[in-house]
């Protein structure tokens, strides 16, 4: 459950994790004060930040076949200079990029010739991967030092020019000296790392530039909320006449003020490298959609797209179809049950200036 990384969630999730789930008592509705009897945030932002330290070890080893493959196909791409002003073609640039057709064709005409910030970019296959689309400046932040120092890597090795910034998302205006940018993207499995969703969308709208442009790609939290083939008993059921698991529901829909708790030895390439990680302990959240695009709303948005979509980038349980298109769906007759990802396009809200006379205004 939850287990999708911070951008770039694709690849096989291991179905051999351990997990030993339970629930903290509180936490308060400020994202400064969070209280897990005894735990603070920042002691639980520390324990994910020391996970994903260790995961990015495991993600850039050769045998993490997806993140390999996604970085030979950006290593074999055009090469771009530091005073690059592209204006590559999706057709084109797709060789030497990692986006997915469904955020190239969401969001790629709004990125050529402009700034774009990544929140929580991991190592930063992605935002690489923007400049390939087209866009003229892109910077990465993310929480894990580990994974900002490959990124600023991978950036000088590729010669792709790129920023990359260590800081978490409730602290991004600050880390990014108030920096504003015409794009900020948000991939998939970056949201369920932060208890609360207000403050998350405050800190987008703060570093967005006005008029300009929101994408999200996530899993669905209607997902989030079902057992999957790590629920304690979940592999004992049989599966239907046609071959599908049961949808049942074991996690919270909507975000709570407690964290879901987990302990897992493996990463998402467990299978692949078959190591087990030493710090297993990690905290995570859901949010319900409408509280994830009120959150923008409140926080100065114009909801521009919203989408539910029936694939998924990785496959969150064993009955699962993979297709030509390399996404992950239910099996047929279940496809119409249950969203397994969304997406939302957002435009931030400009501002009105007016001059003011002792009467009216002008």
């Amino acid at each position: 459950m939850l287990l999708a990384p911070p951008s770039l969630a694709l690849g096989t999730i291991a179905v051999a994790l351990y997990r030993v789930i339970k629930r903290a008592e509180t936490y308060s509705d400020s994202a400064d004060d969070v209280d897990t009897g005894g735990e603070s945030w920042e002691q639980m932002r520390l324990a994910n930040e020391r996970n994903w330290d260790e995961r990015v070890k495991h993600h850039t080893k050769p045998c993490a076949t997806f993140y390999a493959d996604c970085l030979k196909r950006i290593s074999e791409g055009k090469q771009v200079s530091s005073n690059h002003k592209s204006n590559i073609s999706s057709s084109s640039s797709s060789s030497g990029s990692c986006i997915t057709a469904i955020d190239r064709e969401a969001l790629g005409p709004h990125v050529q010739g402009k700034s774009l910030l990544h929140l929580q970019c991991h190592f930063g296959l992605d935002t690489l991967s923007w400049i390939r689309e087209g866009a003229s400046e892109v910077v990465g932040l993310d929480f894990s030092r580990t994974a900002i120092e490959k990124a600023r890597n991978l950036s000088k090795e590729l010669k792709i020019p790129a920023e990359f910034v260590v800081s978490d998302v409730y602290n991004a205006e600050k880390a990014l000296c108030g920096r504003q940018f015409d794009v900020v993207f948000t991939g998939v499995g970056a949201i369920c790392w932060l208890p609360d969703i207000r403050a998350w969308a405050k800190q987008v709208s703060k570093v967005l530039a006005d008029g300009g442009i929101f994408y999200i790609r996530d899993g669905h939290p209607m997902l989030n909320a079902l057992a999957d083939d790590d629920t304690p008993g979940y592999d004992d059921r049989k599966l239907d006449e046609k071959g599908g698991q049961d949808l049942l529901l074991a996690y919270p829909y909507f975000e709570t003020k407690s964290p879901m708790v987990f302990d897992s030895g493996y990463t998402y390439t467990a299978m692949e490298s078959n190591e087990r990680l030493c710090n297993t302990r990690t905290y995570e959240w859901n949010h319900s959609l409408f509280e994830i695009i009120q959150a923008l709303i409140d926080a100065g948005f114009t909801i521009q797209k919203v989408q539910e979509h029936r694939m998924l980038d990785w496959k969150f349980m064993e009955s699962m179809v993979k297709g030509d298109d390399g996404f992950y769906r239910l099996p047929e007759h279940q496809r119409n049950r249950c969203a397994l990802m969304f997406t939302i396009m957002a435009q931030k809200k400009s501002v009105q200036h007016v001059r003011c006379n002792e009467k009216k205004c002008l």
